[in-house]
């Protein structure tokens, strides 16, 4: 379940047929993991620092609404690349089922919370 978070700079997230925005997710998982679980910011740094060393990302592009092909411009090779970059940075060994379904960086961070650590 999203929640949207109110008290944001970030622009209110706008519903869709009855579904939030990336943005929206992204906030729900903030604050699942900031009433107990591993230190969100941490593991959105490291997520962004990966990014940032990617040539194909400008860094300036980079959000926790950004999806890796509409945002980044990045084809489904570049999405491989960059999905195995964080399953080694987070120590994460997936299946090929699950890494397809990393397609953004509110995904990305979800997967990443539930399933790695930072190697």
């Amino acid at each position: 379940m999203c929640y949207e978070h109110k008290g944001s700079r970030a622009p209110a997230t706008s519903k869709k047929g009855g579904t939030q925005s990336r943005q929206g997710c992204f906030f729900g998982i903030l604050q699942h993991v900031t009433k107990g679980k591993a230190s969100f910011l941490n593991e959105w740094e490291i997520v962004v620092n990966v990014l940032k060393k990617f040539e194909k990302v400008e860094p300036s592009t980079i959000s926790a609404a950004a999806h890796f092909q509409q945002n980044f411009g990045l084809n489904n090779l570049d999405t491989c690349e960059l999905v195995m970059a964080f399953q080694e940075k987070f120590s994460i060994k997936s299946p090929d089922s699950e890494a397809n379904k990393i397609d953004s960086c509110a995904v990305a961070i979800d997967y990443i919370i539930k399933n790695g650590k930072p190697s």
